[in-house]
């Protein structure tokens, strides 16, 4: 039982990891500050700081659907396209990370 439960932690780590690395990622490409996040979507920059893993901060362990969905609104994309990738990963058709090309 206790390596199951300590599997499953990792497993949960690993997921907090790749959802603040997609943040990161989408904000990034798309040019926007971390202060002008912040003026965007009115979440703290503690909040958004913990949840992209930044500057030591912890990362937050549930970030929600609606912060999530601020955050990749203010970078011009969906949630759709945000979850897209981890779909990706867990169907073996990626590794997690980038964008499909679009046709």
């Amino acid at each position: 039982m206790k390596t199951d439960a300590k599997n499953l932690q990792q497993r949960i780590d690993a997921a907090r990891d790749q959802v603040a690395a997609r943040l990161v990622e989408f904000r990034e490409a798309a040019g926007v500050s971390i202060q002008e996040m912040v003026n965007a979507t009115g979440l703290s920059r503690a909040g958004i700081d913990k949840m992209e893993g930044r500057r030591g901060e912890r990362r937050q362990s549930s970030p929600t659907v609606r912060s999530i969905g601020l955050h990749v609104a203010v970078c011009g994309r969906t949630l759709a396209e945000f979850f897209e990738a981890f779909n990706e990963h867990a169907n073996g058709n990626g590794n997690g990370h980038g964008r499909k090309k679009r046709k």
